[in-house]
C-alpha cells in the first residue's frame, strides 16, 4: 500500500514539474533559460569569450560549445554548427527521425543522415557537469522542436488536449501499478506456497547448498527487483507520454526518450561492431575443441596399442596427452586474447604484467617439479605398480604426477617425493629386474674355518632353493666376501621373481639357513663365541641333536709328571 501511495505522489510531482515548464512556453530555448545546458557562468562575459561560444537559432540558444576540437575555435564551431542548421531548415522536408546520435573516438556526434551537425567532446561535457551523450540527446531534441514546421501553438484547445491526455495516462498509470501490485503479490503468494515442495534446497550429494528457505528469499528478492523495474519503466514511458502532451515540454519527451535510446543504440553499435571478433573467438574455441578432442582419441589408442609407434612406450600417451593439451590451450588463449573486447586495455596488460612476474618469481621449484616429472616420465624410470628404492625409501609407485611421486612403502605409508628430489637422486627399479626373474637377493652368514667351506656352500644354495620366490633358474651362488680372524664370510646370492614380497622372501630365505643348518649340525658363528668345547653343551638346537646325545662332562687332567 505504501509503494502505492508513493507512486501517486511520484506521479502529481511530475505533473506538478509541468506547470512552469507550460509557463516558460517558448522561453525554453531563450537566452534567459537555465535549463539542462545553461552554462553556470556568463557564457558572455570576458573571460570565457575565447573558449564558449553559443548556438542560437531564431532567436533560442540550442547548444553551448565550450572548447576549440580540431583544430576550430568554440566559436567556429558554432558557426559551422549554425550554418548546418540553417541547412536544415532551408530543406522542406525535415525529418524528425533522421537525426541520430553517433558515438566517435571525440566524442558524440549529433548528425541527420550522413550530414554531421555537431560534436559534444569530453571538455564541452566536464565544463557542463554533464556527459557527452546526454548533451548531445538534449541538442538533438531542441533541434527537433526548432525545426519541425507543424509545431503547435500554445493555445486553450492544446493545453486543453494535452490535460485530457494527461489526465487519461495517469488514469491508464494507476491501472497499472494496481495490477503490477496484485501480480508481485500473486508470485510471492505462489513462492511461499511452493516451499518445501516445487521450491526445494539445491544439495550437492549430502551437502545442502542453498535450503528451501533460503532459494525462496532469494525468489522474493528477484520478485521485488523485477516489480520495482517493470514500475520504473511504466513510469519512464508515462511521464514521455504527459511531456509529449504539450508543446512547451515536448523537447522534455524527445531528451527523455534520447537519453533512454542513447545506451541502447550504443550498446548495440558496439555489440554489432564487435561480432566480427566474437566470431573470431567462436571459431578458435570450436578448433580449440576439435583438435583436442582428436589429441583425447589419438593417445586413447595409443595407450590401447591401436596405435603404435617405433620407439614410442604406450605408458607415455596419457602424460603425453596432457602436455599436448596444456599447450593447445595456451596457444587457444594468446591467439583468442587479442580479440577478447579486454585484449587492448592497458589495465589488462598492467594485469597481466604483474601475475607474469609473480609467476615468475614464485613458480621456480614448480617449474623444476614439473620439468622433472616430464624427464622421468620419458625415461622410463619406473612406472605406476613398480617396487623401487628413492633414497632410503622402499614402496610401489602408487601415482606419478608432474609434481610429486607418491610410493606406498612396505609398512603402508604413503610418501610423496618431489619430482625435482628423484631426478638429482639414485632410483632402484626392482620390479624392472624382477619381470624376468633377474632380481638378486643376498644375505650374509659366518662360519668357522672349522667347517669345510664346500659344504656350507652347498647348505646355502639349498636354504635359497627352498625358499618361496627363488627361483631355480638362474641357479643360486655363494660368494665369500671375507676370511676374518674368527670366521669364514660366506654370501648366498638367489634369483628371485617376486620383487613386491622382497621382505617376505628374504625372512624365509633367513629361516631356510637356520634350519639347513642347523640339520646338518653346522654351528653360525655369529656373534664371536669365546668357549673351551670340553664340557659345554652343543648351540645346536635339541630338536636337531641325536636322541642319545648327551652333553660331555668338563674333564681335568694334570701335567705334572711328578704325580
Amino acid at each position: 500500500m505504501s509503494s502505492f501511495f508513493c507512486s501517486i505522489v511520484a506521479i502529481f510531482l511530475a505533473l506538478a514539474a509541468l506547470l512552469p515548464c507550460h509557463a516558460q512556453g517558448a522561453d525554453l530555448f531563450s537566452d534567459k533559460s537555465s535549463a539542462l545546458t545553461a552554462d553556470k557562468s556568463a557564457a558572455g562575459s570576458s573571460s570565457d569569450d575565447d573558449q564558449s561560444a553559443a548556438v542560437v537559432f531564431q532567436g533560442k540558444r540550442l547548444l553551448i560549445f565550450r572548447g576549440g576540437l580540431d583544430g576550430f575555435s568554440a566559436k567556429e564551431r558554432a558557426q559551422r554548427t549554425t550554418q548546418a542548421i540553417e541547412r536544415l531548415n532551408a530543406s522542406k522536408d525535415f525529418l524528425p527521425e533522421m537525426l541520430k546520435l553517433r558515438e566517435t573516438a571525440d566524442g558524440t556526434e549529433v548528425v541527420y543522415g550522413n550530414e554531421f551537425i555537431a560534436t559534444m567532446t569530453m571538455d564541452d561535457a566536464k565544463r557542463a557537469q554533464s556527459s557527452t551523450q546526454l548533451l548531445a540527446s538534449e541538442f538533438a531534441a531542441k533541434l527537433r522542436i526548432a525545426l519541425m514546421r507543424q509545431s503547435e501553438p500554445v493555445t486553450p484547445y492544446s493545453v486543453a488536449r494535452g490535460v485530457g491526455l494527461t489526465i487519461g495516462a495517469s488514469i491508464l498509470m494507476l491501472i497499472v501499478m494496481g495490477v503490477l501490485g496484485r501480480v508481485a503479490a500473486y508470485v510471492g503468494t505462489r513462492i511461499e506456497s511452493y516451499k518445501g515442495t516445487a521450491i526445494s534446497g539445491v544439495r550437492i550429494q549430502k551437502a545442502e547448498l542453498l535450503s528451501a528457505a533460503a532459494l525462496c528469499n532469494i525468489l522474493h528478492t528477484l520478485n521485488k527487483v523485477a516489480h520495482l523495474a517493470t514500475f520504473m519503466i511504466a513510469l519512464y514511458i508515462y511521464l514521455i507520454a504527459v511531456f509529449n502532451s504539450f508543446a512547451a515540454t515536448k523537447w522534455l519527451a524527445l531528451a527523455l526518450r534520447d537519453t533512454a535510446l542513447v545506451p541502447l543504440t550504443t550498446t548495440v553499435e558496439a555489440l554489432i561492431g564487435y561480432l566480427p571478433k566474437g566470431m573470431a573467438i567462436v571459431v578458435i574455441a570450436v578448433l580449440t575443441y576439435a583438435i583436442i578432442a582428436f589429441a583425447d582419441f589419438f593417445f586413447d589408442a595409443i595407450k590401447e596399442q591401436q596405435i603404435s609407434f617405433s620407439g614410442f612406450d604406450p605408458e607415455w600417451a596419457h602424460p603425453t596427452y596432457q602436455l599436448v593439451r596444456a599447450m593447445i590451450l595456451a596457444f587457444a588463449l594468446v591467439a583468442a586474447l587479442p580479440y577478447a573486447p579486454f585484449g587492448e586495455s592497458e589495465s589488462f596488460k598492467q594485469v597481466g604484467f604483474l601475475v607474469g612476474i609473480l609467476v615468475s618469481l614464485g613458480s621456480t621449484s614448480v617449474i623444476g617439479n614439473v620439468m622433472a616429472g616430464t624427464v622421468l616420465t620419458y625415461t622410463k624410470a619406473f612406472k605406476v605398480g613398480d617396487r623401487i628404492k628413492i633414497g632410503d625409501t622402499i614402496g610401489d609407485v602408487q601415482d606419478k604426477s608432474l609434481f610429486v611421486t607418491r610410493l606406498c612403502t612396505t609398512k603402508n605409508e604413503i610418501v610423496s617425493i618431489p619430482n625435482g628430489y628423484i631426478l638429482n637422486t639414485s632410483i632402484t627399479n626392482f620390479s624392472s629386474m624382477g619381470k624376468g626373474g633377474q632380481l638378486i637377493v643376498h644375505t650374509g652368514v659366518t662360519i668357522g674355518y672349522g667347517e669345510p667351506w664346500r659344504h656350507v656352500h652347498e647348505l646355502l644354495i639349498a636354504a635359497a632353493l627352498a625358499t618361496d620366490g627363488i627361483v631355480p633358474e638362474p641357479a643360486p651362488f655363494v660368494l665369500q666376501t671375507a676370511l676374518s680372524d674368527f670366521y669364514v664370510c660366506y654370501e648366498i646370492n638367489a634369483y628371485s621373481n617376486a620383487p613386491h614380497s622382497m621382505p617376505r622372501v628374504y625372512s624365509d630365505l633367513h629361516a631356510n639357513i637356520q634350519d639347513k643348518f642347523n640339520a646338518a649340525g653346522v654351528e653360525i658363528m655369529s656373534a664371536h663365541y669365546g668357549y673351551l668345547r670340553d664340557g659345554n653343551k652343543t648351540t645346536i638346537p635339541d630338536q636337531n641333536l641325536p636322541a642319545d646325545y648327551k652333553a660331555p662332562t668338563f674333564v681335568f687332567s694334570s701335567t705334572d709328571k711328578r704325580g
